[in-house]
């Protein structure tokens, strides 16, 4: 649809960036059932969803959170919790560079999810053949470097490098650790590097672009048209 053979996004961080690796990206939400009974008359009937969103959380390693990693890291991010004592839904993102290690990521949310389960069942308060956890995990993109890094795309790279050059500014390679839209393109045929945004301080109230970066990223885009036309 395009009409492309390949193309570059201008989606990366700060000046001289590209990127053609990023995260493999889930997503899960796990519903929670819960049952409210006076709080009174509690004991070994009353499941409380929030207690056990807790629960769910702290089988999750801690120093596998977004605040907790970099470079090549993966993480579980727990992003939305919503409820009451009766019913709760938790939200995650899951995300990893590479392929086995996300599968693995995925699963061992399942099996978190399958734990609590299990514990529940054998408690007083359970009811008969219904679990008081259910999730759904859905795959949100692939990392691009599967596409990027054929022979026939690494053109992508030293074009880019070029590019850069030609205007001054070394160029360096960098994990993305989050998505672009060059990530699905890839995978629907179209290989698409993402060059800088030269943005600081990225989805915060501080995030800025420094003019002078931005007039630099210009001539690199014009550059890069200058050595394809080149051919």
């Amino acid at each position: 649809a395009f009409g492309a053979d390949f193309a570059y996004t201008v989606d990366g961080g700060m000046e001289g960036e590209l990127g053609y690796e990023n995260f493999n990206a889930a997503s899960a939400k796990v519903e929670i059932q819960g049952r409210n009974v006076h709080p009174g008359y509690a004991k070994n009937k009353m499941i409380n969803a929030i207690d056990v969103a807790c629960e769910l959380q702290g089988l999750l390693p801690a120093s596998q959170r977004p605040q907790f990693t970099e470079g090549y890291e993966g993480f579980y991010h727990c992003v939305g919790l919503n409820g009451t004592v009766e019913k709760a839904s938790v939200s995650y993102i899951i995300r990893d560079h590479d392929r086995d290690r996300f599968e693995a990521r995925k699963n061992l949310l399942r099996s978190a999810v399958a734990q609590v389960n299990e514990e529940y069942a054998l408690r007083p308060s359970a009811a008969a053949g219904q679990p008081v956890l259910s999730i759904e995990i859905r795959d949100q993109y692939r990392n691009m470097a599967e596409v990027i890094t054929r022979p026939e795309n690494a053109h992508l790279i030293e074009s880019a490098r070029r590019a850069y050059a030609a205007c001054g500014v070394t160029m360096r390679t960098v994990p993305m650790r989050g998505g672009t839209d060059g990530a699905q393109l890839s995978f629907r045929g179209l290989p698409c590097a993402n060059l800088s945004a030269c943005y600081h301080n990225a989805h915060g109230v501080t995030e800025f672009v420094p003019v002078r970066e931005l007039e630099t990223m210009v001539d690199v885009l014009q550059e890069l048209v200058g050595i394809y036309a080149e051919g």
